[in-house]
């Protein structure tokens, strides 16, 4: 194993905690769980010291506020990604818990820590250090979950395997995943009742978890959003006529959102659409074809993921809409920074969305599923003039400020040390 040590602050602190960590090689923060941890730990108070383990390269690097140390996965698991991106997955997430896990072992013999933190608990591989320290240590670490997403109740087997044939998944491929999902989401149950504290987004995710066995109280932290760092990033030229960030998979909408914007360009025929975010080899090539039957090439553009937090809010800003048909969400961060970037958003009527963005007036939720309508609230804010664009805009920015991350941060670390 190669465990390199990272950036290093000499500063005695009185509560000490270890982060187990793992992201997409070489993505890094692609999705809202590894953008929440990279906010948080960014303002990491005083009186706790932080360590975080993470799989090399980590994007905490740059953080001078924590401790960071890196574990190398083989570089063949790269190659095996190019011809079964699932089969790479699961190998990458076997080899991280073993490392993981002798890492974790090795630092706190020398650290004494206090607690162990698994930020993504759903990913259950990255639970195996915990585990770990918990039948070595006993009771002399107390060890610390957030889930930020789980399957809910009415997922069922079948359920999860229609929606990965959907996407072109092979029948073994898609049986695996649907299978995966359902007992690594029970391990996470079983541990989420043997550990000290478990945190979570939304009330909305808390019933759920509840609903699907989780005893322990279960802390609600809500998420935010950086509002002066969006804020400083000057005004964009439109080239977008709206845009969607997520995971490019059915769960996210992204198949239902193609089907409304071949409705839109109907009525303007050059309006562009741009895609970002992560998505396998065989999603991305379902989708293409998606674009291609319904001739969109000219009007769809797949940009891919986009760790770079800075440019990813350039291309919202670059856009006039905020596109986001997801049908399963356990917060919507995405949503918000459409809005702190000033657009207007067009969702799905997710429950969620009562704890945090259905007030605001530049929202226009629409029934689940129903992609027509979701069209139709397209064309129609295409057709606002600049007065009545303008005030949806100032009114998104100044909704949005209240998800401020120096706000909710301060809630985050009250859960995590008491």
């Amino acid at each position: 194993m190669n465990l390199h040590k990272g950036l290093m602050i000499n500063v005695e602190k009185k509560t000490k905690i270890l982060v187990c960590m793992w992201h997409p090689i070489p993505f890094g923060v692609v999705g809202g769980g590894w953008r929440i941890i990279e906010e948080v730990l960014k303002r990491t108070p005083d009186n706790v010291d932080i360590h975080a383990l993470d799989v090399e390269p980590s994007f905490l690097r740059k953080n001078s506020k924590i401790k960071v140390y890196e574990y190398s996965l083989p570089t063949f698991l790269r190659a095996i990604e190019e011809k079964n991106f699932i089969l790479s997955r699961i190998l990458s997430w076997i080899l991280s818990a073993f490392l993981m896990t002798i890492a974790a072992i090795k630092l706190n013999e020398r650290e004494q820590f206090g607690s162990v933190y698994v930020p993504i608990a759903e990913l259950s591989f990255t639970l195996a250090p915990a585990i770990a320290l918990k039948i070595v240590f006993r009771k002399k670490i107390r060890i610390i979950i957030s889930i930020f997403n789980i399957r809910k109740p009415e997922e069922t087997l079948r359920v999860l395997y229609l929606n990965f044939t959907r996407q072109g998944y092979s029948t073994i491929s898609s049986l695996i995943s649907s299978i995966l999902i359902i007992y690594t989401h029970k391990i996470v149950i079983l541990c989420a009742n043997r550990f000290n504290i478990v945190i979570t987004l939304s009330n909305f995710l808390s019933k759920i978890l509840k609903e699907l066995g989780v005893r322990r109280t279960i802390k609600v932290a809500p998420i935010g959003i950086h509002s002066q760092y969006i804020k400083e990033i000057p005004s964009q030229r439109k080239i977008y006529d709206a845009i969607f960030v997520g995971r490019h998979s059915t769960e996210k909408g992204v198949y239902d959102l193609i089907k409304a914007w071949e409705i839109v360009v109907r009525k303007y025929h050059k309006a562009k659409l741009l895609l970002v975010g992560l998505s396998s080899n065989t999603a991305r090539a379902t989708l293409i074809r998606e674009i291609h039957t319904r001739q969109l090439s000219e009007n769809v553009e797949l940009y891919g993921p986009e760790s770079d937090y800075g440019k990813l809010i350039k291309l919202i800003k670059s856009s006039r809409i905020f596109v986001f048909l997801s049908v399963a969400e356990t917060w919507g961060i995405a949503s918000i920074e459409g809005l702190a970037c000033g657009l207007p958003v067009v969702a799905y009527d997710l429950p969620v969305y009562n704890e945090n963005i259905k007030d605001c007036e530049s929202v226009f939720l629409i029934p689940i599923t129903n992609y027509h309508k979701a069209a139709d609230k397209i064309i129609q804010l295409l057709s606002e003039d600049e007065y009545n664009f303008a005030k949806l805009t100032d009114r998104a920015i100044k909704f949005s400020q209240k998800f401020d991350w120096d706000i909710r941060a301060k809630k985050f670390f009250h859960h995590l040390i008491n």
